[in-house]
């Protein structure tokens, strides 16, 4: 199991850095200029500001909807009995 985990972190951190990489490159991003355009810095921001306040209010949402806590009881009860 650990492997598959380790695999699954090294696919989504290359698949993510890609992601990054063509979104600055989009913005007009280039690494040897000396004057970085406003797109780019703008870019930048939200990809450290703006697109992790979204995933956490999407991890903030699922937790809202996650019911294993209140189905555990029932989920003990129908394992004692069999």
């Amino acid at each position: 199991m650990g492997c598959v985990t380790g695999f699954a972190t090294k696919i989504g951190s290359s698949i993510g850095a890609g992601v990054l990489g063509v979104l600055l490159s989009a913005s007009g991003y280039v690494g040897d200029m000396s004057l970085i355009p406003d797109s780019a810095v703008m870019m930048i921001r939200s990809l450290f500001i703006i697109v992790p306040a979204v995933l956490w209010v999407v991890v903030a949402a699922s937790l809202l909807l996650y019911k294993l806590d209140k189905l555990m009881p029932q989920i003990m009860r129908n394992e004692e009995k069999q």
